[in-house]
């Protein structure tokens, strides 16, 4: 559970979702969702949060086997910003912001398993 630093809310999350930056549904307020008094509970066994799904992107070490198969699975392009970032386009060029990549496969059991594997693979 976490707490809003401005208006003292509690907020429950999932625990794929820690790490998105949101607005507080009480008073508005930007909130990071961190892991403070968190409890993980699992759905499917595959979560990724959003602080290590931006980990994997970002890290141009072993981010070659993610980003393939993001952009095979969503049939994005890649480009590169500066400090070696990488963001997604669709085939009409539109920017995906990770927030939304990030729950479109949380979001789905096939590709939450397949990144996780993958991730596995990099982090062992």
């Amino acid at each position: 559970m976490n707490t809003c630093k401005n208006c003292n809310s509690k907020i429950n999350i999932e625990y794929k979702y820690l790490g998105l930056k949101v607005n507080c549904p009480n008073c508005d307020s930007p909130l990071e969702l961190g892991s403070e008094n968190f409890t993980p509970t699992s759905l499917t066994g595959y979560e990724i949060t959003f602080r290590d799904f931006k980990q994997l992107i970002n890290d141009t070490k072993s981010n070659k086997e993610i980003i393939l198969l993001i952009e095979k699975t969503f049939d994005y392009k890649t480009i590169e910003l500066q400090n070696n970032y990488i963001a997604f386009v669709n085939y009409e060029n539109e920017f995906i912001p990770l927030e939304f990549l990030h729950v479109s496969i949380q979001n789905n059991k096939r590709n939450q398993k397949s990144i996780y594997v993958e991730a596995m693979n990099i982090w062992r």
